[in-house]
């Protein structure tokens, strides 16, 4: 996990789809968190995240984030 993240607790607690569901569980509440830190800037989530942010803009569309990452950056 990146340092700049570890500081934030993640909780992940087990998914009524076991492993794989927790998992992506995880990887939402890490990159919403990522994007709250640096207010919306993909550049600075994906540095904090040890990313590309071309893939983090993949991540998100995957993962149907748009919106909440658009209210991320808005708080």
């Amino acid at each position: 996990m990146p340092e700049a993240l570890s500081d934030t607790a993640v909780r992940v607690t087990a998914e009524p789809g076991g492993f794989h569901e927790s998992i992506r569980t995880a990887k939402k509440q890490l990159i919403l968190q990522a994007l709250e830190q640096s207010q919306g800037s993909f550049t600075q989530a994906a540095k904090l995240l040890g990313l590309h942010p071309n893939y983090l803009h993949r991540l998100v569309a995957n993962f149907n984030l748009k919106a909440a990452a658009k209210r991320a950056g808005k708080d």
